[in-house]
């Protein structure tokens, strides 16, 4: 099993090391079979479940042990899947434990806010400011940068909705923590040029919380070309 890129993963799979691969992170539906190797990728948020079933024999050849095998993969839809009496109850375990802990209101937003994948990871968001400047109390720093792919819930808050523990941590599953580091003005923004140079494929690695402001020239080689920190504008050297 692999969490890699399509890349990494096509690497793998023409290296012999592996036989049968069960790879994610691009979200594509990939069934390989090339009578050496087997790849599955199952595509995203478990919209849908990837089947494998492999049949294997064995026979001796030359006095060694051979085997071979012929392999079905399939896709299905997990609105069609029932789940397991005994892994549902434990779910429902889990959930009426987790109601309890998340489902608690925290504060009302006033404006909207849009955690949509394209939102996110291509532009300022009101959601990812919000999030930056939690962090930006959290350490007193001056300056907070998020990924904007670490932001997941994909969805839009109405003005007056009341936001809940659950949201939050719908928003920022993966755990991860705030880095507080002392850093030189060209260090900066040779990280903020490289975490918008792939703003076109929605890269996660969008910065999201600092209010940045740039002009893609991916011709002359420079994105990032100007920024905004607290009330002025800076071209950091």
């Amino acid at each position: 099993m692999a969490h890699l890129d399509f890349a990494e993963d096509l690497e793998l799979v023409r290296s012999d090391i592996v036989d049968v691969l069960l790879s994610g992170h691009d979200h594509y539906y990939i069934s390989w079979d090339n009578d050496k190797v087997l790849w599955m990728d199952s595509g995203e948020n478990s919209e849908k479940v990837g089947i494998m079933d492999i049949h294997m024999r064995s026979y001796m050849k030359r006095g060694k042990k051979r085997f071979e095998w012929e392999s079905e993969m399939r896709f299905v839809d997990t609105k069609n899947i029932k789940g397991h009496p005994a892994i549902v109850a434990k779910v429902q375990q889990y959930e009426k434990y987790l109601k309890q802990a998340l489902d608690i209101e925290i504060g009302e937003t006033k404006t909207q806010l849009d955690s949509r994948r394209n939102t996110v990871r291509s532009k300022e968001a009101t959601i990812g400011n919000l999030i930056a400047d939690a962090m930006l109390q959290g350490v007193d720093a001056d300056i907070a940068i998020a990924n904007g792919g670490g932001i997941r819930a994909k969805k839009i808050y109405a003005p007056g909705t009341m936001i809940t523990r659950r949201d939050i941590q719908t928003e920022l599953p993966f755990g991860n923590v705030v880095v507080k580091l002392g850093l030189k003005g060209s260090q900066i923004w040779e990280a903020l040029g490289k975490r918008v140079s792939q703003v076109e494929q929605n890269a996660g690695r969008f910065p999201q919380g600092f209010r940045n402001e740039f002009q893609m020239e991916p011709k002359s080689g420079s994105w990032f070309t100007c920024c905004f920190c607290g009330d002025w504008w800076t071209t950091f050297d």
